[in-house]
């Protein structure tokens, strides 16, 4: 991973969420809102197998203080899907280092069968 962001990243996404979007646009998973202050990323939904690797993603970087949520609804007929990361403030403070410690434990990814 390169260590300059674009220009869109420093101009569209609060600093508070930077980091966390960009490690998951890196890893392959569609962003598509955060808020820095609150504390969240909103994805496409995420289906189990993704689900797990981004679980493992989040871990094996360090976070350890996160939920994942997953919401299929209707608005006005209309079928909303989104996946979202909330994270605990604690885990927002991350965002402020642009090379965060190693974590103490990793996961291995999930085994396909």
């Amino acid at each position: 991973m390169s260590d300059t962001l674009p220009s869109w990243y420093e101009e569209a996404i609060e600093p508070g969420i930077r980091n966390q979007v960009r490690l998951m646009r890196d890893n392959g998973f569609n962003t598509t809102s955060s808020c820095g202050h609150v504390g969240y990323v909103e994805l496409t939904l995420c289906h189990d197998g993704e689900l797990m690797r981004l679980d493992y993603l989040l871990f094996n970087e360090g976070y350890r203080n996160y939920a994942i949520e997953s919401r299929v609804g209707r608005t006005d007929g209309h079928l909303i899907t989104a996946t979202k990361v909330v994270f605990a403030s604690e885990a927002l403070c991350q965002a402020t280092h642009e090379h965060p410690q190693p974590p103490p434990a990793t996961r291995a990814p999930p085994q396909e069968t």
